[in-house]
């Protein structure tokens, strides 16, 4: 029983020094076979302080256990070594796995959203896709990723890792936590171990679900009636409706001309310009729409052997509803577990499949765990943790998130009147007059259907250590994560679209490993003097090197469609494109040391240092980095002063200070690189006509590029009250990066006309911030418990100093919404502000501006050349019109327990921030000829309402959708209730008639809603794909917050179960 008498279940009792061991049920109550002879029982469970009894005969055992404070005693690992919580001084944010895992799903970084004080994840709903994780805000233009490390092992990504596999999460923070991993914690640290056996006989658990996704959100589209109408406004308003008479290719009849409006006609397309075909405005009856010519010859798309006859849509396409699919996801995973005094074991099985909820996309993933150890003589321990998996995803050759040309934005790009088939039930397309140049979106996902992207990984350690004159144990622990990839893609000939089209068959395939190995050795020392001074050192080497190779291969022009022939041999092409590369990514060899002192358990300190040597970053004179680390604690609950201060059960205050380092930028900085380009040579003989391919420049060198550093500084406290029921955690950080890393791109006139490239040490950056964890832990009476926890983060962000005077995200269709700037956050977005709208040609003379119009957007004029209005709108006139950082996140969490029956919630809400919806370019103005929202037609300006949203409708204006200007910036915070769970477990006394331990059932929902203002798909969005080179991968964070087409979150409902025996 618990200190109010309430029963607790769930503790493990066991006979002290033997593997006989069982768990207490519902009641609390639990029954045990020792051996004859005085036994001593050990009774233990979360929350409580160990308790041992040594009962007499076999009558009944009543025993109390005393709560304990579990985030005091609780082992934390922090680098290289562990420490109790209580002796921990640096900014460490332990996870509740048990809440974390509560949430099925494929990805653990998704479900860390919300979870950890200080981390900011951006999801995706993309099948097995990673997540962007942040730690105290941006400190770089680089890369802000975290390293992972699971086991020991540094790893690349944690997204092939089952959540259901850990044992425990922390986040190292600050540079006095993370600081001993150097150059690679720039970003900080999430450590992940592992489960283990557990002490007593063998046990199997079984744990299973199956779900269904749905998303049922859609864009706020005209149907085709109201693009016709849209279409006549549009003629009407650009003076092309002359004499009541409106022309066009699609909405005005049979003859092209109609005087009674838009007309919708039966057909878009049939023949085109074969004999006897029409290209639009077709109806019933006529000769060009006789289903018999129709005919398709994927071998002759633009010729004679092709008579594709497309219907028309009156009511419209759902474009997006049309790749969107209700998508099953699945999970089934058996462990076999057990642990005796000098072995551990435990092996894993793990399938889940999950299928998109756009079409076509899937990923599925076989596991195998063995993680072992073993304990030789009582003093050498070897080991292991490695997985086995293979992953295959399918839909990813066709899907590129955050992707201006992936299929969610052809959803939108696509007019309603088109269809998704023709009368064949054949793709149906936009070759029609008057249709735009989209493509059909699921045509794009079902003809690249088969393409699959496979990949068998290995991922673990290897471990050995031995304990040795009595205070030290010496470590050596050899990591990897390797993988091994192949895909292929076969795209049949293209025959819908209005572009692209083509008889020839295209395939590629590609072929690829690559392997990070990590291998260290410590040597550590413990020992305390007269139970006064606890000192603990470590001292160790580490080397790291990563390596790879890839090759592939692509052809076309095949003879045949069969499957069989879907190879490069095949092409009739006789010269198949392949190339090959082999990279060795840089290697470190740093020096790491460590000591902890611990004075009468309440004056604490700690200091590292870590010397770390990139391989081929820097040049010589700026190869290694040296990142020292030291913080304090003071426990002071233990002062005699504080022992009469009723409530407080413990409370330590911490101050950390470190430094960490970043080397990301292209190998060998310090040189020049060149390439060879068809394009950059030199006429030879005096002739023009071409060119002889010569070498230009693709980085200058820059021989003083040098480490990038951040120095970290971190006050806290940690501190549990009211009988240890809540813990409270608050952190004040600093973060300041200098010598930030970029690679500048130069002007073009001097290197030739092309882009090139400088790794230079850019300036400053700056994140002040706050996090704060709150846990309660209660109960009403015997059977009513519940935990009550939240999360809180805010940071604000600020460019310092700076080499150039601003530097700008990606170019899309429009100038760059993204600039960072001196004293701003790092990529905020800048454009023009719009100042209404010109009303009548009086107003029109009142200010100069390129493409205005009556009914035209008007732009606030707020500087100019001498930095003061003039009347003129320049780019001079661009402002900051918002900012992609929220205020603060927090999450929620409830769970809540009364007998079998358990039910959990989690609320995550993101406060503040903006986006950029570029989706709108596409949609609110007349930008090709795809589809339009509602808001163009009924919030345009006309003459009766210039209280409008929207410029007037009219094929003058080329320019409103072309700035970067503040209607595209919407409102990017939300709340949604991340999940909602409802349980029952069964009673002991009926699972042991089935020699069942335990049988849960369950019932989940997930994102059952979201409020937001966003008029998205989704305000959770990942950072935009605006290029795929390794520069725009490497500086993706200059272009955060915008809306390219993202992979929305889903709503799914799952059932389960938790079997074990």
């Amino acid at each position: 029983m618990g200190a109010n008498n309430e029963p607790v279940s769930g503790a493990t009792v066991s006979v002290k020094g033997t593997t006989i061991a069982t768990q207490t049920n519902a009641e609390g109550t639990f029954t045990l076979s020792a051996p004859s002879g005085q036994s001593t029982l050990v009774i233990s469970n979360v929350g409580f302080e160990k308790t041992e009894i040594t009962p007499s005969g076999n009558g009944m055992v009543n025993v109390s256990l005393k709560p304990s404070n579990v985030t005091l005693t609780e082992v934390v690992v922090t680098g290289y070594s562990s420490q109790a919580k209580k002796d921990i001084t640096g900014s460490v944010a332990v996870v509740n796995v048990k809440e974390l895992v509560a949430n099925p799903g494929s990805n653990i970084q998704n479900l860390l959203q919300g979870r950890a004080a200080g981390v900011n994840v951006g999801t995706s709903g993309v099948p097995g896709a990673g997540a962007n994780v942040r730690i105290h805000g941006y400190s770089t233009f680089g890369n802000n990723e975290p390293l992972y490390v699971v086991d020991g092992a540094r790893v690349g990504s944690i997204t092939e890792l089952n959540p259901n596999d850990i044992e425990s999460m922390q986040v190292l923070k600050d540079a006095s936590a993370a600081s001993i991993y150097g150059s690679a914690a720039a970003g900080g640290v999430i450590i992940i171990t592992t489960k283990k056996g557990k002490l007593g006989r063998a046990k199997v658990t079984y744990d299973a679900y199956y779900g269904n996704q749905t998303f049922k959100k859609r864009f706020d589209l005209l149907n085709t009636a109201e693009y016709g109408q849209y279409l006549y406004l549009l003629a009407l308003n650009s003076g092309n409706v002359v004499n009541g008479q409106f022309k066009h290719g699609q909405y005005a009849g049979p003859t092209g001309i109609s005087t009674t409006g838009p007309i919708i006609p039966d057909f878009i397309y049939a023949g085109g310009g074969l004999p006897g075909g029409k290209s639009g405005g077709i109806f019933a009856g006529e000769a060009s729409a006789d289903p018999t010519k129709y005919k398709l010859d994927l071998f002759d798309v633009n010729g004679p052997g092709t008579y594709q006859i497309v219907p028309a849509n009156k009511e419209g396409t759902d474009w997006l509803g049309a790749i969107l699919q209700d998508a099953p996801q699945m999970n089934h995973q058996i462990s076999v577990s057990g642990a005796t005094d000098n072995a551990n074991y435990l092996f894993g099985l793990d399938y889940f499949d999950q299928k998109g909820i756009i079409y076509t996309t899937r990923y599925q993933r076989i596991a195998l765990r063995s993680n072992t150890s073993f304990v030789i003589k009582n003093k050498i321990r070897v080991g292991e943790n490695l997985q086995v998996n293979f992953t295959n995803r399918s839909g990813v050759q066709a899907f590129t998130n955050q992707d201006e040309g992936n299929p969610i934005s052809f959803s939108y790009r696509q007019q309603p009147i088109v269809p998704v088939f023709d009368i064949a039930g054949n793709y149906g397309g936009a070759r029609g007059a008057n249709l735009g140049n989209s493509s059909n979106p699921y045509a794009n996902l079902d003809r690249r259907k088969d393409g699959r992207e496979k990949r068998l990984g290995l991922l673990g350690s290897i471990y050995a250590e031995v304990d040795f004159l009595r205070y030290f144990t010496f470590k050596s622990n050899l990591g990897v994560d390797f993988g091994n990839t192949s895909s292929f893609l076969f795209t049949p000939p293209i025959y819908e679209n209005p572009e692209g089209r083509t008889n020839i068959a295209q395939f590629a395939e590609a072929q690829g490993y690559g392997y990070q190995a990590t291998w260290y050795n410590t040597l550590n020392f413990r020992k305390s003097f007269n139970d006064v001074h606890e000192v603990k050192a470590l001292l160790g080497t580490e080397i790291v090197q990563n390596q790879g190779r890839n090759i592939n291969a692509s052809a076309s022009d095949f003879f045949s469609l069969d499957p069989n022939f879907q190879q490069t041999a095949s092409s009739l092409s006789l010269t198949p494109f392949g190339s090959s590369s082999l990279f060795r990514s840089r290697k470190y060899s740093p020096v790491i040391a460590q000591v902890n002192y611990a004075y009468k358990d309440k004056y604490l300190v700690s200091a590292s240092y870590r010397r770390d040597g990139s391989s081929d970053a820097f040049g010589p004179t700026h190869q290694f980095g040296n990142f020292p680390a030291f913080s304090l604690g003071w426990r002071v609950s233990e002062e005699g002063f504080f022992k009469n201060i009723k409530g407080i059960n413990d409370f330590k205050i911490r101050f950390g200070y470190g430094v960490l380092g970043n080397d990301n930028i292209s190998s060998f900085a310090y040189l020049n690189f060149f390439t060879i380009a068809n394009d950059a040579g030199y006429p030879i003989n005096g002739s023009n006509t071409s060119y002889t391919p010569a070498l230009r420049h693709q980085t200058v060198a820059n021989p003083d590029i040098k480490w990038e550093q951040t120095e970290t500084s971190t006050l806290g406290f940690d501190a549990t009250i009211l009988n240890n029921k809540l813990a409270i955690t608050l952190d004040l950080y600093n973060r300041e990066t200098r010598d930030l890393l970029f690679e500048k791109e130069l002007d073009a006139s001097i290197y030739g006309g092309f882009i090139s490239r400088q790794p230079i040490n850019i300036g400053n950056m700056n994140n002040k911030g706050i996090d704060l964890s709150l846990s309660y832990r209660g109960n009403a009476g015997r059977d009513f418990r519940y935990d009550l926890s939240t999360t809180f983060s805010l940071y604000k962000n600020r460019v310092g100093k700076l080499a150039d005077p601003f530097f700008e995200g990606d170019r899309t269709r429009i100038d760059p919404f993204n600039r960072s700037v001196e004293g701003q956050p790092i990529s905020s977005f800048f454009g023009y502000v719009i100042d209404g709208f010109f009303d009548d040609a009086a107003e029109l003379a009142t200010l100069t501006q390129a493409g205005k119009f009556i009914g035209g957007w008007k732009y606030k004029d707020l500087s100019g050349p001498d930095g003061k209005p003039d009347g003129k709108i320049t780019p001079e006139d661009r402002t900051f019109i918002g900012s992609p950082h929220p205020k603060f996140i927090m999450g929620f969490n409830v769970n809540m327990s009364y007998k079998g029956f358990d039910f959990a919630t989690f609320l995550y809400w993101k406060a503040g921030g903006e986006i950029a919806n570029y989706t709108r370019y596409w949609t609110d103005f007349n930008t090709f000829q795809g589809g339009r929202t509602r808001r163009l037609l009924y919030e345009s300006w006309t003459p009766e309402n210039h209280d409008a949203k929207l410029p007037r409708i009219t094929s003058n204006d080329a320019s409103s959708g072309t700035l970067p200007v503040n209607y595209y910036i919407e409102p990017g915070g939300y709340l949604r209730l991340r999940n909602l769970s409802l349980g029952y477990t069964l009673p002991k006394k009926i699972m042991d008639r089935f020699s069942i331990d335990r049988l849960r059932v369950y019932v989940q929902v997930q994102n059952l809603f979201t409020i937001t203002k966003y008029t998205g798909l989704d305000p959770e969005i990942t950072t935009a794909n605006t290029g795929r080179n390794d520069y725009t991968r490497r500086f993706a964070d200059r272009n955060l917050g915008v809306d390219l087409g993202n992979y929305p979150t889903n709503k799914s409902i799952i059932f389960g179960i938790n079997l074990g025996f």
